[in-house]
């Protein structure tokens, strides 16, 4: 199991337990909140209890009046207004919210319009624009999309069509000459929450424009959607999101939506408990219908009363499975390509697969699910009348638009951003454009991590019932982007047993936490049973699986490592310490237990090695305010004495034993020397770093055998050559180690070294 690197990002200080027992909280929760900034007995309280009343005024967005004044005015007229929508999760509730909250006011005369991925792509396009002046349109209303529609714009204007853009999507330099323009990243914004999906945007026009109109509504049909909506389009979850989502939740359970109620009964779910059973469940039927078909489909099922809303619920679904086949059909393919690959081709630093026939709509998902296997930028494309189009994607550490952009003459189109792109060039260009995108991902990758680092939120102890805290944190949903459903560190887990389901794919593991007993899941983490055995530590999110009325409480397991609890008495210390000290370490085991104390929201600095002989592990420092203590996690290098030492003496003697293997003596040499020669291989490439003579830890094992590998190319007995370093042959002479310099400095080291420990 490889070394995994952890960070947690809060534990409870004495006033979060002292907030906590006024709240009757867990001190956990309390820290969790404090770390998402939700801080003090106010701030709490309203996190917990969102309402409807504390949104932002909708006329903050400067042009809401003239959207208003413009129309009521249609609506006095019955001027004939069209909804221009898009094909995601956002777009299609974005267009019902629209279009049903229109048909409440009074307004007789509304269609809607929602392009074809395949046909027409994203946002306004000229031809679909012409055949509506063509039906009689005389106001078109952009839903999540418009921003950047600057000639089409003017297409409308000089037709004498007034255009209201609706839009959250960031604007470029030039706005579009349109009648209203409301975007919260719009300068001419005053609306003080900028990061609303484009159904938020919506739903704040029909919540100005029912002022006006009918200011006693509710809004309540409307709200499922705009949750939909939200969710759909992964915006933060926090602020005016966060109130609109947890109202739209309610009234989908409260039945105020048909068209998603019947989605809920096709998914298996007779309540709705979470944010995650819409967005896994919910939102891919409905972007299942404009991948596959058309986005019609889902906008149909959002408008539809209760008998259709489950006919057309039902064909989502056909829709959403046709969708799973088709891509696990493309991914295979796309796997025996790679599996077809020289070694040589299976190591390079971007992939582009290709088929003439693949489907368009699911080609983005395919690349995600390619890139996390192979840690890669992944591109899979296929034909369309003669020109080759695809999705990318890409890890942390890549940057794909910037990829593209290293190659920009190669394109017919690309755009997007760090980790998601599109591309559409010349099917002749095919072979080019593989090497190219090779090159050029191995040109500007940044450099990858060599350990994993995940971020838990809290450790919840022993004696925390897990299925209580579970129920405790329901006050902090909905969870979402910027308010994550919160990822706990359980240190000390005992497994009871493990085993594999779906032929392989998927593990269930049986867990002991303190005297209870627990049920976990590793999705997708089929090929780790052998790792789930005696204590282990996990990061785990606390579940209710919700499935046709049974409600089952479970862990899914997103991280794990063989325990660390051996640092328990100086984790504690370390947590009382008080804020604003400064620490210093040597070893990896000291900042694995600084960075899961949760007294340090940055990242830690690594554990690294002076590069001049004799080599040694160097200070590293975590500074803390000039009032604030210097604390030792280590021994010292050096004398320090202002500084706080948390080591004990059993670390000190460690740390004594340990030298004469890092800086060895005669005896402790050959010890190395022995170890060396006994292996099967004449190089001194492979040898295990976990079995070494000193018994050290790899950290200090790796150092050690530096130190020695350079005395021993000192005094003659190794060679550097292009097979690595081999030993040479004395013919049975011995080496006097008093005449290598470097060895007597060597000596001179551990002596001044052993002399601080004293």
């Amino acid at each position: 199991m490889r070394y995994k690197d952890w960070r947690l990002k809060a534990y409870p200080t004495t006033e979060d337990r002292m907030l906590a027992s006024e709240l009757q909280l867990n001190p956990a929760t309390v820290a969790l909140l404090r770390s998402r900034n939700v801080i003090g007995k106010k701030q709490i309280l309203d996190f917990f209890n969102p309402s409807i009343e504390d949104l932002p005024d909708p006329f903050l967005f400067l042009d809401m009046n003239t959207v208003v004044e413009r129309l009521d005015q249609a609506r006095k007229y019955q001027e004939k207004i069209t909804i221009y929508g898009d094909y995601d999760a956002d777009g299609v509730t974005a267009t019902a919210v629209m279009y049903k909250g229109l048909e409440k006011l009074g307004f007789n005369d509304v269609n809607t319009y929602i392009p074809n991925r395949f046909d027409e792509g994203y946002g306004l396009n000229a031809e679909a624009l012409e055949e509506l002046i063509r039906q009689g349109t005389q106001v078109v209303i952009t839903v999540d999309c418009g921003i950047s529609a600057i000639a089409e714009a003017e297409l409308l204007k000089a037709a004498g069509i007034d255009l209201i853009i609706t839009d959250h999507h960031q604007p470029g330099d030039e706005y579009p000459e349109a009648n209203a323009v409301i975007n919260p990243h719009c300068k001419n914004s005053n609306y003080p929450f900028p990061y609303l999906a484009g159904v938020g945007v919506a739903f704040e026009v029909i919540r100005a424009l029912a002022r006006r109109i009918l200011p006693e509504w509710n809004f309540a049909e409307l709200l499922p959607l705009v949750a939909i909506g939200t969710i759909g389009d992964v915006v933060p979850m926090k602020s005016v999101n966060r109130i609109l989502t947890k109202a739209g939740i309610d009234a989908i359970n409260q039945g105020r939506s048909p068209g998603i109620r019947a989605l809920a009964d096709a998914s298996g779910i007779s309540k709705i408990s979470s944010t995650t059973q819409i967005a896994f469940q919910i939102v891919p039927k409905l972007n299942a219908s404009g991948r596959m078909a058309h986005a019609d489909s889902a906008l149909y099922t959002m408008l539809a009363e209760r008998e259709e809303a489950q006919i057309r619920a039902q064909e989502l679904d056909r829709y959403n499975q046709d969708r799973k086949r088709t891509e696990l059909v493309i991914q295979e393919a796309a796997l025996q390509q790679w599996n077809n690959f020289t070694d040589q081709e299976k190591k390079a630093a971007a992939f582009l697969f290709y088929d003439p026939h693949w489907h368009h709509g699911v080609l983005g998902i395919v690349a995600s699910r390619l890139s996390e296997t192979l840690q890669a930028p992944v591109f899979v494309c296929a034909e369309d009348n003669g020109i080759i189009r695809g999705s990318g994607r890409a890890p942390q550490g890549f940057h794909l638009h910037r990829i593209l952009t290293e190659m920009s003459d190669a394109w017919i189109k690309y755009g997007g951003h760090a980790q998601a792109a599109g591309i559409s060039f010349a099917k002749d260009r095919l072979l080019e454009i593989r090497q190219r995108l090779q090159q050029a991902a191995f040109d500007i990758q940044t450099t990858l991590p060599t350990e994993d680092v995940t971020i838990a939120d809290v450790e919840l102890d022993f004696d925390v019932d897990l299925i209580q805290q579970q129920q405790e944190w329901t006050l902090l949903e909905p969870f979402g982007s910027q308010n994550e459903e919160p990822l706990v560190l359980l240190r000390g887990v005992q497994v009871l047993n493990a085993k594999s389901l779906t032929q392989g794919l998927h593990l269930q593991v049986q867990i002991q936490y303190g005297s209870r007993r627990y049920v976990g899941f590793a999705w997708r983490n089929g090929e780790s049973l052998s790792d789930f055995q005696g204590i282990m530590d996990l990061l785990v999110k606390l579940q209710i699986n919700s499935f046709r009325g049974r409600e089952e409480f479970r862990l899914e397991i997103v991280d794990w490592r063989t325990s660390h609890i051996s640092g328990q008495e100086l984790l504690h210390k370390i947590r009382e310490i008080p804020q604003g000290s400064g620490f210093t370490y040597l070893t990896p085991e000291r900042r694995t237990l600084l960075a899961e104390s949760g007294m340090f929201s940055e990242y830690l600095p690594q554990n690294q090695v002076s590069e001049h002989f004799p080599f040694l592990p160097l200070p590293c420092i975590c500074e803390g305010s000039r009032e604030g203590n210097s604390i030792l996690l280590d021994p010292p290098l050096c004398a320090c004495p202002e500084a706080i030492s948390l080591y004990d003496p059993l670390q000190v003697m460690e740390w004594k034993q340990s030298l004469y293997w890092i800086l060895p003596d005669r005896l402790h040499l050959m010890s190395w020397y022995r170890w060396f020669k006994s292996g099967e291989q004449n190089t001194l490439v492979d040898y295990d770093l976990q079995h070494n003579p000193g018994n050290l830890s790899e950290f200090f094992a790796g150092i050690a055998v530096k130190n020695v590998i350079y005395l021993f190319r000192k005094a003659g007995l190794v060679e550097e050559t292009s097979k690595g370093l081999i030993w040479i042959d004395t013919n049975g002479s011995k080496v006097d180690l008093t005449s290598v310099k470097e060895f007597m400095q060597l000596q001179e080291k551990r002596e001044e070294l052993l002399a601080h420990c004293s």
